[in-house]
């Protein structure tokens, strides 16, 4: 006979199985919450966190320093340096959902319908430009400090495969780092990988917000104007995040050519980006890490979106290159044609968006 009480059970045991991408256990986020500042209601240190399952990182937290080992180094760490910087948002606390101990992506079913229109690239790191009114050394801006070199190509590419719109960093990192949240203590760098930043000594609280209105708001702005155009008119966007770092920092010399940064809380993000590595890896022979050399919930435009929007609506990776391909021209585009193709391939290409690229290569 049949177990009335074992079938209800069996029954909340595959609901759970095949969509834990929803029950895990981290709260969803919520629309209307705006990506580009969350004030709180206190100073920098010490300061009251709203009670929406993120927690407060201070300087020394070492979840605030996922993107670059020096973040803290010498004056960015310093209470003056602080203290010139607004007040922001701390970065989530991540710890990778499963079940009974297995992985979420590996029991999530992860084919998505997919659409070119659905695409957007943004590269924050674009440039190593100044404005008319900053100066430093061509040595100093022309380091991996300054700007991803390499990325901005790949971008284009990449907007150009997919007819995406392309959202790219005018100037340098240095200026103001696009890619952090205003709060960050490195938002703005006195000091980056041991090298002091002349036009960013002595600054001002008033100076840094000069900034932020004139450069940051801008292009955060826009960005996320952009992702709310493509999810009211196609109902998801796909954001693909493009980077490139230095092959070695300090004493920490990175083994991996391709890094995949996402959020392993979000489905079918986290399940799609576990098969884009697969797929990069048959099809490159290079060696393709997960969340590395960055976490993919470390501060960031990323992070700051996914707050404002569930994961049916948003997809974002972040695509990280070796900077050593940057002086391949050829390999640089054997990697984003490689990228490009695993993401059609996995997210269920349509046949007609297929034979308009295919059209686009021939031409």
């Amino acid at each position: 006979m049949c177990d009335p009480v074992g079938m209800v059970l069996g029954a909340k045991l595959l609901v759970s199985f095949f969509d834990l991408g929803r029950a895990c256990p981290i709260m969803e986020p919520k629309r209307g919450k705006s990506v580009l500042a969350l004030p709180r209601s206190a100073g920098w240190r010490g300061a009251a966190v709203p009670a929406t399952g993120w927690h407060h990182t201070l300087d020394g937290d070492t979840n605030n320093r996922h993107h670059d080992p020096d973040e803290n180094e010498g004056e960015n760490g310093s209470r003056e340096h602080a203290l010139s910087m607004p007040e922001g948002y701390p970065e989530p606390e991540c710890k990778p959902p499963s079940f009974f101990g297995i992985p979420s992506w590996l029991v999530t079913f992860t084919k998505m319908s997919f659409d070119s229109r659905q695409v957007l690239v943004s590269c924050e790191h674009a440039s190593n430009r100044l404005p008319e009114d900053m100066k430093a050394p061509p040595e100093i801006m022309a380091l991996h400090i300054a700007w991803d070199p390499g990325a901005l190509k790949i971008a284009r590419r990449l907007a150009e495969t997919f007819s995406a719109p392309l959202h790219a960093g005018e100037y340098s990192r240095l200026v103001v780092d696009l890619n952090r949240t205003i709060g960050n203590s490195v938002l703005v760098r006195r000091v980056s990988d041991g090298h002091r930043i002349p036009f960013n000594r002595g600054l001002r609280r008033s100076d840094v917000q000069r900034r932020i209105e004139d450069y940051y708001l801008p292009y955060r702005t826009a960005v996320l104007g952009a992702v709310e155009g493509i999810i009211q008119d196609r109902g998801r966007c796909v954001h693909l995040c493009i980077h490139t770092y230095t092959p070695q920092l300090g004493d920490n010399v990175r083994g991996n050519d391709i890094g995949l940064l996402y959020d392993p809380h979000r489905q079918p993000e986290a399940a799609l980006v576990h098969e884009l590595r697969d797929a990069l890896i048959e099809r490159t022979g290079l060696v393709v890490w997960l969340n590395r050399p960055y976490q993919g919930t470390a501060d960031g435009i990323l992070p700051r979106i996914r707050e404002v929007y569930d994961a049916e609506a948003y997809v974002g990776i972040e695509l990280e290159v070796n900077q050593r391909f940057a002086e391949s021209p050829t390999e640089l585009v054997d990697i984003t044609d490689a990228f490009s193709g695993c993401v059609q391939d996995l997210c269920g290409w349509k046949e007609r968006d297929g034979k308009q690229l295919m059209a686009r290569k021939a031409s």
